[in-house]
């Protein structure tokens, strides 16, 4: 039939029709997005005056011949009366089309009713109901506390680091003190609100510029895409090497999978990337990859590896085997896919291959020469997870998803490691949802999870002593991320990003994990029992001068001077307040850094060290013994307001 021009209601684009057979069906103009019925210019006047409905149920997925173009397009049924609730999962086959030949004019992108912006009164009721009751589940807290664990450390981010708000307030102790034992269950103020989640226009603060994620040799359909840079997280030495460690067991199942699904040890591995094909529930996904390596590689050595035989009649010399097809693209480039989706692989070797329009979207934003990222559609992780995650993970996995929530159509979470620790996460709103309300949405979880991990840890008690130590400070880590987490938006894009001091992902990995496997044991939330009857605690001085002069060890590394001091005040059981603005006005921030080591040194020796030794415009202590108080100033705002400092010596 002959082709036939369609202008766009909203801006005028004229979309070319190449069958008239298609009139009635929806379409979206590619200019600007908008989305209408596509019938007959000449008698559009007339179908004007018809009201439109959507169809309450999706209908028999169309015959590739019916699908002309759109990524996942869909057919909108013509009998509005099809029964709503019928079986509506998709054709994986049918939702993947191949891409049109090129036309001169643009073509409508077909959308069916999951698209549209529930243009059914019927349907944007049910809409907003369900959103209602997801908010609703959210505000009791069923899953949010191990989800915001997730979605701050899952992978490894954190900071034992609490940075500099411009308040006056007492930080937890320093991470590489030499402290004594802390107990399982922290006190509120270890997690006070000292400061929000800065909100702030988009900065560039990527430490790599590398190149978006492409699906080349990746067969149509991926919902879950992860990308990882092997060779530099297992460089001997190098920043991945203690993350790693902190992962425990994770760690270890993540080497075997690299190992079994590419073929290859870790750190012959460049990149490699590995995508969950159409995953549906209750069907386990097909895992493509597609591996580069650091040298050169033999193609002997290589099809030694392949489970195959080859075959030549796909276009590209391919070795197809029980399970599995493999296709050597050049020296450091092959792909591993399910010998189903051989010639998919294939035809994807020159064109990546094509998937639902939100992920490639989100794949826009990406960069390859990042150490970590996946991008994914919330749904597919919980329909993935049961087949591609061990056990103990899954319902963190489903508790993360939570997290997310309902609003979220598709997350992008980056993260590298190097000099200073890089976390980025992206998420696209659903079309119901404006970014300012997921912004907010997000932000109030964001400050919420130290909270709720406070309480969570409360129901803890690790038997050993280096777990309580780190279990007890866990809270003050997710607060000091929550802290340094940048909030931005965009169209259709919620940012998260956070910029920390290298030590962050090692530390938070570990305080994650030892935190998660406490709430696996059986004793997990039961009352930790009472100390034994006639222990001695330790008497302090009655006076806050005589504290000063108490002994103690510290051993600070890159610790900055408020977790130092804050360190210093429950050594000697005093309360200290830092007095921010004084100290900005002599030009010294509460991050500033310190790094030395003092065994059985008076108190006073250790702020000596802190608040005196090489600092061009001393900062000093001022001991209000009324009120059990020890305030630290600088000597120029003291002798302003008429105080006077506390004596401080080397020795």
């Amino acid at each position: 039939m002959a082709s036939l021009e369609i202008p766009c209601p909203q801006c005028g684009m004229r979309l070319q029709l190449p069958d008239r057979s298609l009139l009635g069906r929806k379409g979206k103009c590619g200019k600007c997005g908008c989305r209408f019925i596509l019938r007959d210019p000449a008698a559009r006047q007339a179908a004007d005056e018809v009201p439109l409905r959507l169809a309450g149920a999706r209908a028999p997925e169309p015959s590739a011949d019916d699908t002309l173009m759109g990524v996942a397009a869909r057919w909108v049924p013509d009998d509005p009366g099809t029964a709503r609730g019928a079986n509506t999962q998709p054709n994986p086959a049918s939702s993947f089309p191949r891409r049109p030949a090129p036309q001169h004019a643009a073509q409508p992108e077909f959308v069916g009713p999951a698209d549209e912006l529930a243009e059914d009164p019927d349907a944007e009721v049910d809409r907003l109901a369900q959103i209602r009751a997801t908010r609703q589940r959210e505000a009791r807290r069923k899953k949010i506390t191990w989800a915001g664990v997730g979605a701050l450390g899952l992978g490894g981010v954190v900071a034992w680091l609490l940075f500099d708000t411009g308040t006056d307030s007492t930080k937890k102790p320093a991470k590489h003190a030499k402290a004594r034992p802390v107990a399982a269950v922290p006190n509120d103020e270890n997690v006070a609100a000292a400061a929000q989640p800065g909100v702030a226009e988009p900065v560039n603060r990527s430490p790599t510029q590398g190149k978006p994620i492409r699906l080349l040799l990746v067969p149509a359909g991926a919902r879950v895409v992860i990308n990882l840079r092997p060779a530099e997280l297992w460089q001997a030495g190098g920043p991945g090497e203690e993350f790693r460690a902190c992962l425990g067991p994770l760690g270890v199942w993540l080497e075997q999978v690299l190992k079994t699904e590419c073929l290859l040890e870790p750190a012959r591995i460049e990149e490699a990337l590995v995508c969950l094909i159409a995953p549906s529930r209750g069907v386990p996904p097909d895992i493509s990859l597609v591996v580069h390596t650091k040298d050169d590689i033999k193609k002997s050595e290589m099809i030694d590896h392949f489970n195959g035989q080859i075959r030549d009649d796909l276009g590209r010399p391919c070795y197809i085997g029980p399970e599995k097809a493999y296709m050597i693209l050049d020296q450091r480039t092959f792909a591993i896919t399910s010998n189903k989706m051989a010639q998919d692989m294939v035809q994807a070797a020159d064109t990546p291959g094509v998937t639902v329009d939100f992920i490639e979207e989100m794949l826009q934003h990406t960069d390859r020469d990042r150490h970590f990222t996946i991008v994914f559609e919330p749904q597919s992780i919980r329909f993935s997870a049961p087949y591609v995650a061990p056990e103990p993970v899954q319902p963190l996995l489903n508790a993360l998803m939570d997290w997310v929530g309902d609003d979220v159509e598709a997350v992008a979470w980056s993260m590298h490691l190097g000099e200073k620790f890089y976390s980025e996460l992206l998420f696209r709103n659903m079309s119901l949802t404006s970014p300012p309300r997921l912004q907010r949405a997000l932000q109030k979880k964001l400050e919420s999870t130290p909270a709720d991990v406070l309480a969570l840890v409360r129901q803890m008690n690790p038997p050993e002593l280096g777990r309580k130590k780190i279990v007890g400070r866990f809270p003050a880590m997710t607060k000091a991320y929550a802290l340094a987490t940048h909030v931005s938006k965009g169209n259709r894009l919620v940012t998260l990003e956070t910029d920390l001091p290298e030590r962050a992902a090692p530390n938070l990995a570990l305080g994650t994990l030892l935190a998660w496997d406490q709430t696996t044991r059986p004793d997990f939330g039961q009352k930790a029992p009472a100390p034994p009857s006639g222990g001695k605690e330790k008497k302090l001085p009655e006076t806050y001068a005589e504290r000063l002069r108490m002994k103690i060890d510290v051993d600070f590394r890159r610790a900055p001077l408020q977790d130092a001091i804050a360190f210093v005040a429950e050594e000697i059981g005093a309360n200290f307040k830092i007095e921010g603005n004084d100290l900005k006005m002599v030009g010294v921030t509460q991050n500033v850094v310190q790094t030395f080591k003092l065994d059985q040194a008076p108190a006073t020796a250790v702020l000596y060290e802190i608040l005196e030794h090489n600092k061009k415009d001393k900062l000093v202590i001022v001991v209000d013994e009324k009120k059990k108080l020890i305030t630290v100033t600088s000597e120029k705002a003291a002798q302003e307001k008429n105080l006077k400092p506390f004596p401080l010596s080397e020795k």
